[in-house]
């Protein structure tokens, strides 16, 4: 089994200022994996300028029929992380959209580590 400790690093989405040294706060191993999973499914096609095919597309249905749009929110979150997010392998993901939510929950594993880890992400209409 091998251990992950400080293997991947990754710049945080808000550019975070480290308050000891003053610095760019950085996301290491299993929560800069988080944080690129997040920023996949949080990104809408076309927010890109050089890859248009980048995202989910997933917070625009928002305001789609629940019932339609459950099996593309599922589909669409997993063609995704296989294409850009190469450090893990998508063991579930279960999808509940309500009238004003969704709530995308997903567990995965990082490949070449013995670790499964979760995530959940909720979007809601304001």
């Amino acid at each position: 089994m091998k251990l992950l400790k400080n293997v991947f690093t990754d710049i945080p989405m808000f550019f975070t200022k480290n308050s000891f040294t003053g610095d760019l706060s950085v996301k290491k191993d299993i929560n800069a994996i988080k944080e690129s999973i997040k920023n996949i499914i949080l990104t809408i096609y076309n927010e890109r300028p050089f890859d248009t095919e980048f995202g989910t597309n997933v917070s625009l249905g928002l305001f789609e029929n629940p019932s339609d749009f459950s099996f593309y929110v599922e589909n669409r979150i997993s063609i995704a992380l296989q294409q850009y997010e190469p450090r893990i392998r998508l063991e579930s993901l279960n999808s509940e959209i309500t009238g004003r939510t969704i709530l995308i929950y997903l567990e995965f594993s990082v490949l070449n580590y013995d670790l499964v880890d979760s995530l959940s992400i909720t979007f809601e209409r304001v």
